[in-house]
């Protein structure tokens, strides 16, 4: 089966790391609409304006983003 657009740029997502809109635009050619989909599954979390946090999991749900952990 082949994979959707938000699943390709989901892969290029370290748990644990906060990510800028503009360093992803390489990893998807329709990113607003791939980052909408993936804040709506739960597997990043909007922060503000164009960054993002890809939460690393627990067995007690996301843990918060440690500092210095921002890729850009």
């Amino acid at each position: 089966m082949r994979k959707r657009s938000f699943e390709k740029l989901a892969h290029h997502l370290k748990p644990g790391h906060a990510y800028r809109r503009g360093s992803l635009v390489s990893h998807s050619t329709t990113i607003d609409r791939d980052l909408l989909r993936l804040v709506q599954k739960g597997l990043l979390e909007k922060v503000d304006a164009g960054l993002y946090y890809r939460p690393r999991a627990s067995r007690y749900g996301g843990l918060p983003l440690e500092v210095g952990n921002s890729k850009d």
